[in-house]
C-alpha cells in the first residue's frame, strides 16, 4: 500500500512539473520594446548637448526650429 502511495505521489509530481514547464513554454514571451529615446543629444555644430528634463521640453516645443542650437550647458 505504501509503495503505491509513493508511486502515486511521484507520478503527481512528475505530471505537475511537466504541466508547469509546458505552461511556461506556451506563455507569450515578452516583446522587445522600442529603443529608448536618448536622454542626451550632442550637437557638434556648437559642441554642446541638451539633456533631460530640458530635452523633452525642447523637442516638444519646436527644437532647433524654435530654439536653435544649444549654445551653453544646462
Amino acid at each position: 500500500m505504501r509503495e503505491s502511495r509513493s508511486l502515486g505521489q511521484w507520478f503527481f509530481r512528475l505530471v505537475s512539473t511537466v504541466l508547469l514547464v509546458l505552461a511556461a513554454s506556451l506563455s507569450p514571451s515578452p516583446q522587445a520594446s522600442a529603443p529608448a529615446a536618448p536622454s542626451i543629444v550632442y550637437f557638434p555644430q556648437t559642441g554642446h548637448h541638451v539633456s533631460e528634463p530640458f530635452l523633452s521640453f525642447w523637442l516638444q516645443h519646436g527644437g532647433i526650429r524654435i530654439f536653435g542650437y544649444p549654445v551653453s550647458e544646462p
